[in-house]
């Protein structure tokens, strides 16, 4: 049967089978499509061929890559002779070897304690303000010791308050410092009132804080320049007069700063006494402190010196104390005669007179929770002191019993909390009165200072060293030690030793890689004669290229001065028949012993320097190996403007700095000032980085009181405010990096919208990274929660009757740190530079002429000089090898040269000399080859992709035409049958005509 569509036909009227006609045509015309249909196979064969080709040689690269690393051979283990006193761990930088150790004091937090409360919830009924390393905070009246807890917390200053439940009554609070370290926690009075006392902290007392190289030392500031009281935050004034050596000055927090106290001291003009102020720079902050030589001789009033730091309050601890009831001389309470320690015990009740004794009883607990009973025999001549005597003996001398207004105190010789449990009792066998009434507990033994803040203290073979932490990670190079326990009577050993299994296992690792690919290329490359199909790599060129190359790059020699190994056959690493690699482990962990340095050179590459002025930095895939000469023309240098007055010719100005990314320092200065107190605020304003501040200008007041308003203020309450049914308050904003946003905000006639849906609305449509809240003039404040620039902007419009929230402005400018840094010269000049080198790092100055300075932009010099011979571009201090050198083109070099030392030693640098490890070269061949732009894999998959395309684009071409060569083929001998059939009707038709004729007439 032939078909076309539903109707088919079958030769009815040919007799012919003209479906398979029309197959045998089709195939014969199919032929073409055939083999194109075989050549996109192949080509979808060589396509997955290569695809995975390429994964298998990007494996290959990532092995080598860390191969071609020294850090990979720099893994070391570290053990420890006492794990459970020491652990450690080894970085790449780590050096093999045993040290000794000896851990003499953990590092330890400070932690204090408060006396003890009954409530956690009820007011203290305290008032005051202390500072908590350097952070102010108030007490209330109404504050509880919940209250207090939260509140400390919520300062951030480095320490955490928790409540500690003793027992039932006994609730205090406990303060610790957040690190360890001797350091420990600045707790400080602020004002007259003894808060810390108050509360427990401190017993009264006061001491030099801390002293130093002959210095008594006051507290870090964040600046000498700024007063006291705004460092610290200090919510009232605070003033007073503070001697040294009986002579009086006059301190106001609110106004003085660490400069003008500092000179205040000098102007007293005592014998041998300094002040001056000492600066410290760590993690670009810089802090300063008064540092007075000379005397210890101070009086603090009004805690001024407390406030400062100098002095601290004593944090000694209480002993347990107990008492009996009051004894009267004459066993009367109508006596006022309390009884002492000559009184006799008849006097007191005791019958025994005419040679009668009776016997009193002591018992009770030791401090260490041993039972205490002790009887003594009283008689006539028996008196107090006698009985203080036995209390004493009775407790091993643990005790000491005195007697104090009637009353006989037992109090522990040590402080903190005992066992001391205290009973005594007459037993009158004469029928005597003697009672020392009920026994009660004065005061609880306690300990202010819970853990006093110290330092760990080791001895590294034999030379002690001090840290702030039992995480120690700089003494030793690369290696970190975890101190877990001290003991000064123990030597611990530690070892480092390179972790040569590990090392075997990445070689290894990349050589069963490299295996894996040459099986995945031999599979590929073979003929399989059953099937008569070749593999998609047979013969092929590029895949050839590939090994060939790779191969080269394994059987290159490496050499250098002092290299052992120059090849990897050397340490183990050999070919094998069918061109694998294959590793003699023994041979590759004898050459790591014999010489672990030769071994990283074979692979790595080895950047050298012959002269300490020059570091080779870096160098690109396409460096050669060689040794380069290096010449220096020109040092790089800061852009800087030095002063061209005397320090006693200063002028008031306001100088200002902007650095080359536009960050700007504006400082005010005036002729009291030296060039040290300008160089240190400099310093620090330079180092701080500020947030963004906006405020609106138009304070808004509440209607009731003419209060400003606060964040509950509803809308409606607003002074002049009128709101109608369909009013809006519409919010647009400018989120940090500068996207626009707007929220309305429909009133409705409500009431219920408050200044705080404003504040929300604000924060919302900047992404949450701002606080938006009410100041105390009724203004919108917001304040970015980073520091730095940004592109905030916002403004608020509303068609409520009477309400205007005004101009929202900046009144606070984000920035970060500024690029400069300042410094006297060795002549007593002011100096300003740029932090970084070169010409693009520039500073411009303004307003400084009453420092001498010059207005202008000033610009640093890029370094300059060769390298190779041919002129390299320089950049800072870094200098780059020319592009147009194709041996030494990628090196980057550094030089700290100065133009002096230049001058002096000329330009001439040395040399650099770079040593390409074999994983090096290998690492550049397989970018070169895998590189996904135009890498030697990657051109010939695009090259196949393009053929797969245009023979896809054939067999679809092809596919139309044949389906045309079919409806033609269908059609003709459609028309055949049709034909045949007419003819066939035709005929039929005749021979009935003819049948039906009278047969005569045929012949008449």
């Amino acid at each position: 049967m032939a078909s076309t569509g539903s109707i088919s036909f079958g030769g009815l009227a040919s007799g012919l089978d003209t479906t398979q006609l029309i197959e045998n045509l089709m195939t014969v015309e199919s032929k073409p499509l055939t083999r194109l249909e075989n050549k996109k196979t192949e080509l979808d064969s060589q396509y997955d061929t290569y695809t995975t080709m390429k994964s298998n040689l990007n494996e290959l690269k990532t092995l080598v890559s860390a191969l071609k690393s020294s850090d990979t051979f720099g893994v070391f283990s570290a053990s420890s002779s006492d794990e459970e006193a020491l652990t450690l761990s080894a970085s790449t930088s780590a050096n093999e070897g045993t040290y000794s150790i000896k851990i003499l004091s953990l590092a330890q937090a400070e932690t204090l304690s408060s006396n003890s409360y009954a409530y956690t919830e009820n007011n203290l009924n305290l008032t005051g303000e202390i500072l908590i390393n350097g952070n102010s905070f108030s007490v209330s009246s109404t504050d509880s010791l919940i209250d207090i807890r939260n509140g400390i917390n919520a300062l951030d200053a480095g320490v955490t308050a928790n409540i500690l439940k003793v027992s039932n009554g006994d609730n205090r609070l406990i303060i610790s410092s957040d690190t360890a370290g001797e350091e420990g926690i600045f707790i400080a009075n602020v004002g007259s009132t003894d808060i810390l006392g108050n509360l427990g902290f401190t017993d009264g007392t006061k001491s030099i804080r801390e002293f130093s190289n002959g210095s008594v030392l006051s507290a870090s500031f964040e600046s000498s320049t700024a007063t006291v009281g705004s460092l610290f935050d200090i919510s009232s004034g605070v003033s007073g007069n503070v001697a040294i050596r009986d002579e009086s000055l006059s301190i106001d927090l609110s106004k003085d700063t660490l400069n003008s106290i500092r000179d205040k001291i000098n102007n007293l003009g005592l014998t041998g006494v300094t002040a001056s102020i000492e600066s410290q720079t760590e993690n670009n902050a810089t802090t300063y402190r008064l540092a007075i030589t000379g005397t210890e001789d101070f009086t603090d009033d009004n805690n001024i010196l407390e406030t400062l730091g100098i002095f601290e309050g004593g944090r000694s601890g209480i002993s347990k104390t107990v008492e009996t009831g009051v004894l009267y001389s004459n066993n009367s309470e109508n006596s006022v005669k309390y009884a002492d320690s000559n009184t006799h015990l008849s006097q007191l009740g005791a019958e025994v007179q005419g040679g009668e004794t009776e016997t009193i009883t002591i018992s009770g607990t030791n401090l260490d929770g041993s039972a205490v009973s002790k009887t003594i025999e009283i008689s006539s001549n028996t008196n107090i002191d006698d009985i203080l005597t036995g209390i004493e003996e009775a407790y091993s001398g643990n005790v000491t019993a005195s007697i104090e207004n009637g009353k006989i105190q037992v109090k522990s010789n040590e402080t903190g909390s005992s066992s001391l449990e205290f009973r005594i009792f007459a037993h009158n066998e004469n029928g005597g009165t003697l009672d020392f009434g009920t026994i009660s507990t004065t005061a609880n033994g306690r300990e202010r200072l819970l853990a006093e803040g110290g330092n760990a203290r080791i001895l590294v073979n034999n030379i002690e060293v001090s840290r702030d932490s039992n995480e120690v990670n700089d003494v030793l190079t690369g290696l970190n030690l975890t101190l877990k326990k001290a003991d000064q009577d123990t030597t611990l050993s530690i070892t480092v030793e390179r972790n040569t299994d590990e090392i075997k296992d990445k070689i290894q690792e990349f050589i069963t890689v490299y295996n894996e690919f040459i099986d995945f290329v031999d599979e590929n490359s073979q003929y399989n004669e059953e099937e008569n199909v070749a593999g998609p790599l047979l013969g092929d060129l590029t895949t050839r290229s590939i090994l060939s190359r790779i191969r080269e790059s394994l059987r290159t020699s490496v050499f250098g001065d002092d290299l052992s190994y120059n090849q990897l056959v050397q340490i183990g690493i050999e070919s094998t028949a069918d061109g694998k690699l294959e590793l003699d482990t023994a041979k590759l962990m004898d050459a790591m012993d014999e010489n672990v340095d030769s071994v990283v050179s074979l692979f790595s590459a080895t950047r050298k320097s012959s002269d300490n002025d020059i570091s080779f930095v870096y160098h690109s895939e396409k460096t050669k190996s060689g040794t380069y000469a290096v010449t220096i023309t020109q040092a790089a240098e800061q852009a800087e403007v030095i002063s061209d007055v005397s320090q006693e010719d200063i002028q008031s100005g306001t100088l200002k700095i902007t650095d080359n990314f536009g960050y700007t320092i504006e400082f005010g200065y005036d002729s009291g000032m030296t060039f040290d107190d300008i160089a240190n605020a400099l310093a620090v304003e330079a180092q701080t980085s500020y947030s963004e501040i906006l405020r609106s200008d138009t304070g808004l007041s509440q209607s009731a009181n003419q209060d400003p308003v606060t964040q509950n203020t509803a809308i409606s309450e607003i002074a002049g405010v009128q709101i109608n049914e369909n009013d809006t308050i519409t919010i647009n904003g400018t989120s940090r990096s500068g996207k626009e946003y707007q929220r309305i905000i429909s009133l409705g006639g409500s009431e219920n919208v408050t200044m705080q849906d404003i504040l929300d609305a604000v924060e919302a449509i900047a992404d949450n990274e701002v606080n938006a809240t009410i100041d105390t003039g009724g203004k919108i404040l917001i304040e970015d929660t980073q520091t730095g620039t940004n592109k905030f902007s916002f403004s608020i419009e509303t068609t409520v009757e009477g309400l205007d929230f005004g101009t929202i402005s900046s009144i606070q400018k984000g920035r970060n740190r500024v690029n400069i840094e300042a410094s006297v010269t060795e002549n007593n000049r002011l100096r300003i530079n740029h932090s970084s080198y070169g010409s693009n790092n520039t500073l411009t100055i303004s307003g400084g002429s009453g420092l001498g300075l010059a207005d202008g932009e000033y610009a640093g010099v890029d370094v300059a000089g060769t390298i190779n011979g041919v002129t390299g571009t320089g950049s800072g201090q870094s200098l780059s090898a020319s592009a147009s050198d194709t041996n030494a083109r990628g090196i980057v070099i550094r030089t700290k040269i100065t133009p002096e030392e230049l001058a002096f030693e000329g330009p001439s640098q040395g040399t650099i000399t770079l040593i390409s490890g074999i994983a090096d070269l290998l690492y550049s061949d397989l970018n070169a080859i895998t590189n996904p732009v135009d890498g030697f894999i990657q051109a010939k998959i695009d090259s196949v992709e393009l053929s797969r395309e245009s023979v896809a684009t054939q067999i679809d071409n092809t596919t139309a035409r044949l389906d045309q060569r079919r409806q033609m083929y269908v059609k003709k001998f459609t028309e055949l049958e049709r034909a045949m059939a007419s003819l066939e009707s035709m005929q039929q038709s005749l021979s009935a005509s003819l049948s039906a004729l009278p047969s005569a007439s045929l012949f008449s």
